[in-house]
């Protein structure tokens, strides 16, 4: 090979490698635009974004910023210092802290009312209570001003870049803002804490009497994804069910400003979601029922991007798959995968297979020499390579010209081997001559 052809190989291997490492955007059937100011449906375990409706836009969050409040709570609790069990007393400017039209449990937790840490975050990730916010706020850090100052220090190091916390609980005010991807990098790292996941499945959540209120307190979980309360606690009529059978979980947010927001988790076939709405609205239908549409929206991403996306085996070890011509072997030469490659991408994307062989390969080869690369595209992005083989020995091609110049060189071998025996025959008859 020319040295100008080996660079121009040389620049189209590269070329090829270069597109396997970009990130790649992955395909489906096309969804119809959420029904909110902004939509996010991410693949926990591989990190893949399977929809985006202005994720990046800068929102108010409500009360979904209780994720980042619970996680601080229960990751000092990780670290030892208190535990589920601490009692906590409340004191009357935090109890007293939210104005009346705050989200709350009811009766509302009152001054001095004695509760576990383990109580008041049911109180804030089930029923949304925000003065509870500010009282765990107070135990983490000292003050609630202290805690914010750790949200947001916290949502740096989990990568966010678009997110100011102003207070511990989501209740509007300026400044307090968000994106529904800061919100999923919030929210994934939440959903590791076992509590955190056993108390957002949780439908209803029941407190006992405590030092200062003398009933039971019955809570239901805002997120009607995971079972709605009973129709004695709903407000108005509503168009169905709205529970999701694959929920296991998540936090709502709502306020005038915010809109209706949910951020949520689903499980099925062991995959795991999670799905950000921020911005959605509830509309009547025609019966005059009301739909809450960050619970429909919310289901329906779900259903599509379990439906949509999944893992695909795309080869197997050993698995032939293809054949090439080897520069100098007489026939093209079958090639073998290496190993096995299983990528999670668009049920519906277009596979494409590329060998690229190695600069330089040529016969003979042996069975099982590495000869070059296999690249699996999908929708024309790069989401695989494995390494292939010679899945048989290839031989180096012989032609007639090999022939005849093999014949000519064991003619003139010959030759000279007959040529060496009459020289050597002549010396002995000179030398037998001389004797005599």
């Amino acid at each position: 090979m020319g040295s100008f052809a080996k660079r121009i190989t040389s620049l189209i291997l590269t070329f090829v490698i270069l597109l396997a490492v970009m990130p790649r955007a992955v395909s489906a059937a096309e969804f119809e635009k959420a029904a909110a100011r902004a939509a996010l449906l991410v693949d926990i375990d591989t990190g893949t974004v399977l929809y985006e409706q202005s994720a990046h836009d800068l929102l108010p969050p409500a009360s979904t910023t209780k994720i980042m409040t619970a996680l601080l709570v229960l990751e000092a609790i990780d670290r030892g210092e208190f535990s589920l069990d601490t009692q906590v007393k409340a004191a009357r400017n935090l109890a007293e802290s939210m104005k009346y039209d705050a989200s709350h449990v009811s009766p509302r937790v009152r001054k001095n009312e004695i509760l576990t840490v383990e109580q008041y975050l049911y109180c804030i990730l089930v029923e949304s209570d925000c003065a509870c916010c500010n009282i765990l706020a107070a135990k983490t850090a000292g003050s609630m001003e202290a805690f914010v100052e750790l949200m947001n220090e916290r949502a740096k190091e989990l990568g966010c870049k678009d997110t100011v916390f102003v207070n511990s609980h989501g209740y509007p005010q300026e400044g307090h803002i968000t994106t529904a991807y800061d919100l999923y990098l919030i929210a994934q790292e939440a959903l590791k804490n076992e509590t955190f996941r056993k108390i957002i499945s949780t439908s209803v959540y029941k407190i006992p009497r405590t030092n200062e209120v003398k009933r039971e307190r019955t809570l239901y979980n805002t997120n009607w994804l995971i079972g709605m309360p009973p129709e004695s606690e709903q407000k108005m009529k509503y168009e169905r069910d709205f529970k999701y059978e694959y929920c296991i979980g998540g936090k709502t947010g709502t306020s005038d400003e915010a809109g209706s927001c949910l951020v949520s988790f689903a499980q099925k076939d062991g995959r795991t979601l999670c799905c950000v709405i921020l911005g959605s609205w509830g509309v009547k239908t025609d019966d005059g029922a009301m739909r809450r549409q960050s619970f429909t929206e919310t289901e329906r991403l779900f259903e599509w991007g379990f439906e949509s996306f999944g893992y695909r085996e795309l080869v197997r070890a050993g698995e032939t798959v293809g054949s090439v011509k080897i520069a100098g072997a007489a026939a093209e030469a079958q090639l073998a995968a290496v190993s096995d490659s299983t990528v999670f991408l668009a049920l519906d994307a277009e596979i494409e297979k590329k060998i690229v062989v190695d600069d330089g390969i040529k016969a003979p080869v042996s069975a099982g020499d590495a000869v070059g690369m296999l690249h699996i595209l999908a929708d024309d992005a790069v989401v695989a390579q494995v390494a292939l083989v010679a899945a048989e020995d290839i031989p180096e091609t012989v032609t007639v010209i090999d022939i005849i110049v093999d014949m000519e060189l064991e003619i003139a071998l010959n030759a000279a081997v007959l040529t060496a025996a009459a020289l050597m025959a002549i010396v002995s008859k000179g030398r037998a001559a001389g004797k005599r």
